[in-house]
């Protein structure tokens, strides 16, 4: 069998795709939108670290002696796109093109898992930063109080810029 008859267009595309974003495991989509976040120097930022993994208890059900414990500890814990701190406060963030159901999800689980571990002195807030956001679920974004931070991308005539933020953007 020739290598190239397992090989799909999926694989291709996933691969080509793979080495094009400088920060860790963030899809070239999600990767537009931090980089059209970054470039609108909306809020001072420090203390920027990415795929942050939080969580993993799961693994204490694998015998010690297991071969692949190794391998179950570090696939079984969940992982934040980025955590920074701006101006005294502690972001969990998930960066999606689209602030749906699964970044909600996604971004209350991050922020609940960093505070349980102690990861900073101070209480994490959770934020989504996105290009567009479900109309459903603004009012849900807000009831959990999660910072919705909306960017367009540059295009050839206008630079990156923030079009809408709502909830709390301080330690509130």
């Amino acid at each position: 069998m020739n290598a190239a008859d397992l090989v799909t267009d999926g694989n291709v595309r996933a691969w080509e795709s793979s080495s094009r974003s400088p920060f860790p495991h963030m899809s070239p989509f999600d990767t537009k939108v931090w980089t059209a976040f970054l470039e609108t120097h909306f809020m001072p930022l420090s203390d920027i670290v990415y795929d942050v993994a939080l969580g993993g208890k799961s693994a204490r059900h694998v015998r010690a002696d297991d071969d692949l414990k190794e391998m179950w500890e570090s696939l079984i814990k969940k992982r934040l796109d980025v955590a920074f701190t701006s101006k005294g406060v502690v972001w969990c963030v998930e960066v999606k093109p689209l602030a749906n159901m699964a970044a909600l999800g996604q971004v209350l689980t991050y922020a609940f898992l960093w505070n349980a571990e102690g990861r900073s002195e101070t209480e994490a807030r959770a934020m989504v930063i996105c290009s567009r956001v479900d109309e459903d679920l603004e009012a849900v974004f807000r009831f959990f109080d999660v910072t919705v931070i909306l960017v367009l991308p540059s295009s050839e005539s206008e630079p990156s810029q923030i079009v809408k933020v709502f909830g709390p953007l301080s330690g509130e």
